[in-house]
C-alpha cells in the first residue's frame, strides 16, 4: 500500500480499480497526473478537446454551462469519489460543459 495522500494511494481507493494488480496500479500511477486547484478555478471551458478524464479526490466540482442569454445553469454538483470529464470516452470531440473548483486544495 502506497503512502496515504499519495497519487498511488488516491489511485488505490477508487473502486474501479480495486481489482488491478500492484503492477497494474504502478502503470496507472506513471501514466496519472495530480493535479490541484484553488476556489473558482477552472477545470476545463466549453469548446476545449474532451481529451481527459478527472477522477475527484478532494473538495467539490461544479459543472455548468451558459444560457445564451449568458446565465449560469448548474448540471451537477460532484463530491470525492466522482468521475468527470468522462465525455471523451463515448466520443465526444470538445467539452460542452465548464467544471470549475468550488474549495480551495480541490484535488484530482
Amino acid at each position: 500500500m502506497a503512502a496515504q495522500n499519495s497519487k498511488l494511494w488516491h489511485l488505490e481507493q477508487i473502486n474501479l480499480f480495486k481489482n488491478l494488480s500492484d503492477e497494474e496500479l504502478e502503470k496507472l500511477d506513471h501514466l496519472t497526473a495530480m493535479k490541484t486547484a484553488d476556489k473558482n478555478q477552472f477545470i476545463y471551458f466549453p469548446k476545449e478537446p474532451s481529451k481527459i478524464l478527472f477522477f475527484l479526490k478532494r473538495g467539490r466540482i461544479k459543472i455548468g454551462s451558459y444560457s445564451e442569454d449568458g446565465k449560469e445553469i448548474i448540471k451537477a454538483i460532484l463530491y470525492p469519489g466522482e468521475v468527470f470529464g468522462e465525455m471523451g470516452i463515448v466520443g465526444e470531440e470538445s467539452r460542452k460543459d465548464f467544471a470549475v473548483a468550488m474549495d480551495p486544495d480541490t484535488r484530482m
